[in-house]
């Protein structure tokens, strides 16, 4: 098993949070962790490792490819395209590194060691959390809206809803 995703607030979004406590019970299947980051990871790697531990998976490979804060570091956002094909190139190279790893079955763990950064990311993580819970009430359409209902068909959680017609009013259920 390979889960993947993307760090929200220093940990998972909402989505695999709320995906993996319904993952089945498993008798110590092979899996393996991957996350991407602007920076720092915070508790993330932990976390999952921990959740999917406690559903019977033997997690046997951590990986975080880094690909730069582009809403916060300006570098980011100004680097030239040679730049960009060099992070990716990097980033490539971590990759097969990591599959090779898993194919031969290599432990490679990443935890969190500075207890300071580990509390603060799940206090970051927990507010991210209620925000989301939160945010269902403040997203509203904006005028542009027409709506068709293009989105509620095109969404892949089924967040959306269209309220009414006249004006349409669209609510998003779970955000994040």
């Amino acid at each position: 098993l390979g889960l993947g995703y993307p760090i929200h607030a220093w940990n998972a979004p909402r989505l695999v949070a709320d995906w993996l406590p319904r993952l089945p019970v498993s008798e110590g299947q092979p899996t393996f962790l991957f996350v991407t980051a602007g920076s720092s990871v915070g508790g993330a790697l932990d976390w999952a490792r921990a959740r999917l531990s406690a559903r019977g998976y033997q997690v046997i490979h951590e990986a975080p490819y880094y690909l730069g804060a582009y809403y916060l570091e300006s570098d980011t956002r100004r680097q030239s395209p040679a730049q960009a094909a060099r992070r990716a190139a990097w980033v490539r190279n971590e990759v097969e590194e990591a599959v090779t790893a898993i194919a031969e079955r290599r432990e490679r763990h990443i935890y969190a060691t500075d207890a300071a950064r580990l509390v603060l990311s799940g206090a970051a993580w927990r507010l991210y959390l209620r925000g989301c819970r939160q945010a269902r009430r403040l997203f509203r359409a904006d005028a542009r809206c027409t709506g068709c209902g293009a989105c509620v068909a095109a969404c892949p959680t089924g967040n959306i809803t269209l309220l009414s017609d006249a004006p349409p009013t669209v609510r998003f259920g779970r955000a994040c």
